[in-house]
């Protein structure tokens, strides 16, 4: 999988992660307005970036807190 220092040189400071965020926004936006259009070979440009490329490992996985009934959440509190 590639990564994003190997296409765009940026260093850790707040106006390159501003700008690594939009390059990474417009592939993804060019990715999903091929996918509409019909797009053959989804893969074919450097500029766009599937979905299920993009993973923030730092952040924690969402977890959606649920019940069978009105007892079980009352008595979670």
């Amino acid at each position: 999988m590639p990564s994003s220092a190997a296409k765009i040189a940026y260093a850790n400071t707040k106006a390159d992660y501003i700008r690594l965020s939009r390059a990474t926004t417009k592939a993804r936006r060019d990715y999903r307005d091929r996918e509409l259009w019909g797009g053959t070979n989804l893969l074919d440009s450097e500029t766009i970036i599937p979905p299920n490329w993009i993973v923030d490992e730092l952040r924690e996985a969402e977890l959606v807190s649920m019940w069978d009934d009105v007892a079980g959440y009352i008595w979670t509190r």
